[in-house]
């Protein structure tokens, strides 16, 4: 795709995700929730087991949320090529090899899947797993996280 066939984006773009405020606010609760539960317990050893999953637990939590920080998810437009990174993977598809582009819902999220022709491109284990389960598309990105881009502009100058 060049300047002149793109007349919906300016190229080069670059997009970083941004977070809703209940997202993190949903982790933070849930890491106070299993600290609470940690400090409630703490004084019986009967409850050391009880206290050793909500310390996991709480640990897990608080990875994740600070994947989420650290490793945010961007997406990148250039003449040659689409490069979206997420919080698991990273993708650079070239615009001649998008075969197909489309939205979908999931888990009631809006998704924009781009089905690529993948030349002997390795797949994570999140890839073959998706692919398991019935997944046919190369990626998604999820509308939500990325406020500053129009999807539906995207989406037609992907269609070109």
């Amino acid at each position: 795709m060049n300047q002149e066939e793109n007349s919906l984006y300016e190229l080069p773009m670059r997009a970083k995700a941004a977070y809703k405020w209940y997202v993190h606010f949903s982790f933070g609760f849930m890491i106070a929730l299993f600290i609470t539960a940690i400090l409630v317990l703490s004084d019986d050893p009967a409850k050391a087991m009880e206290n050793l999953v909500f310390e996991v637990s709480a640990v897990v939590v608080a990875y994740f949320w600070l994947l989420m920080l650290i490793r945010k998810p961007y997406l990148v437009l250039t003449d040659s090529h689409i490069e979206y990174r997420w919080l698991y993977g990273h993708k650079i598809v070239a615009w001649a090899d998008i075969e197909r582009v489309a939205f979908h819902w999931k888990a009631n999220v809006l998704f924009l899947s781009i089905w690529a022709n993948e030349h002997g491109a390795r797949r994570s284990v999140w890839e073959w797993l998706d692919c398991i389960t019935g997944r046919d598309y190369s990626f998604s990105i999820g509308v939500s996280i990325f406020p500053s881009v129009d999807f539906e502009k995207l989406f037609l100058a992907m269609n070109r």
